[in-house]
C-alpha cells in the first residue's frame, strides 16, 4: 500500500507538482476567506508523492490543508483580551471576535469567528499556554462529525474501532502514540519528518471556519491543555457546538458524547 520518495515515478514526481500548484491556489483562497488576509504559504513537502495521497485518503485522511501561520503576538503578553482581540481583527478582518457578532451572525456558520473571550482569558492568566499557528501542511480525518465515523480504516488501524464517544483523551493518545509508527509506513511516510496527532484548538477553530464544524451535537478532545483552578488535575479542552464555545474534559474521563478526530502533519 504505501509508497516511497526513493521509487517515484516521474508520473508520480509531476503529479505532486500539479497538485502542490493546485492545492497553494485553493489553499490561499480558503484562508482569505476565512481570515480576510492573505497568508504565507510553503510548498507541499516533496515526499508527499501521489502514491502517499491515495495512502492517505484510504484511512481517511482525505483533506491536505495549509494550517495557516497567524502572527498571535500583536500584544504579549496580553494586558487586555478585548484589545487584543481588536488587533488580531485588525490583522485579520474576516476573524471575528465572537462576542461581537450578532445573534444571527453567531448562528450563520459561513460567518468566522474567532475562540471566545474565555479562552484568550485563561491565556492571559497562564492557565492554556500561549498558542502558536507557525504552517504547516496536514492531512485531517475528513469527518463533518467524528461521533457518526465509527469504524474508519485509521481507528482500525490503532485499535480504536466502535464508538468514538467512549474513549478518553488519555485512551485515544495512548492508541495514537502505539500505532504511530504503523499508520505513518502504511501511509509511505517513514522516515520523513511527519507526525500523527489530534488538533490543537486553534487548528480545530480554523479548520471549522472553513469546513462548517461548528454545529455538531456532539464534541470532540483536542490536544490543548487547559491548567484550571486545580493544578493537580490538568484538563484538555473540548470543541464541537461551536466553532469559537470551549468546554474542557478530564483527559482520563470518557464523557459520552466527546469523540476525536485525528491529523497527519507533514513537516518540511
Amino acid at each position: 500500500m504505501a509508497g516511497s520518495h526513493e521509487r517515484e515515478s516521474p508520473r508520480d514526481s509531476k503529479l505532486t507538482i500539479e497538485a502542490t500548484s493546485y492545492l497553494g491556489k485553493r489553499e490561499q483562497e480558503a484562508w482569505i476567506n476565512v481570515l480576510g488576509a492573505r497568508v504565507d504559504l510553503t510548498p507541499l513537502p516533496d515526499y508527499v508523492t501521489a502514491d502517499v495521497q491515495r495512502n492517505l485518503k484510504e484511512l481517511g485522511f482525505e483533506t491536505i490543508i495549509y494550517a495557516p501561520k497567524v502572527d498571535l503576538k500583536t500584544a504579549d503578553p496580553i494586558s487586555s483580551v478585548q484589545y487584543y482581540l481588536s488587533q488580531l481583527k485588525y490583522r485579520y478582518p474576516n476573524w471575528n471576535s465572537f462576542e461581537t457578532l450578532s445573534d444571527r451572525e453567531k448562528e450563520d456558520r459561513t460567518v468566522p469567528r474567532n475562540l471566545e473571550e474565555w479562552y484568550w482569558e485563561q491565556v492571559k492568566i497562564g492557565k492554556i499556554s500561549f498558542p502558536n499557528l507557525n504552517g504547516q501542511w496536514m492531512a485531517i480525518e475528513t469527518l463533518d462529525n467524528p461521533a457518526y465515523s465509527k469504524d474508519t480504516p485509521f481507528a482500525r488501524a490503532v485499535e480504536l474501532s466502535g464508538d468514538r464517544n467512549k474513549f478518553s483523551w488519555i485512551t485515544v493518545n495512548s492508541a495514537i502514540e502505539k500505532g504511530k509508527a504503523k499508520v505513518l509506513r502504511q501511509i509511505g511516510l517513514s522516515g520523513r519528518p511527519a507526525d500523527l496527532r489530534q488538533l490543537e484548538v486553534l487548528e480545530w477553530n480554523l479548520a471549522a471556519n472553513r469546513f462548517g464544524w461548528g454545529n455538531m451535537d456532539n464534541n470532540e478532545w483536542t490536544n490543548t491543555e487547559y491548567r484550571g483552578d486545580n493544578v493537580f488535575h490538568s484538563s484538555r479542552l473540548i470543541v464541537g457546538t461551536s466553532a469559537a464555545r470551549l468546554g474542557w474534559g478530564l483527559p482520563s474521563v470518557s464523557y459520552g458524547r466527546v469523540g476525536f478526530r485525528a491529523a497527519v502533519v507533514l513537516g518540511p
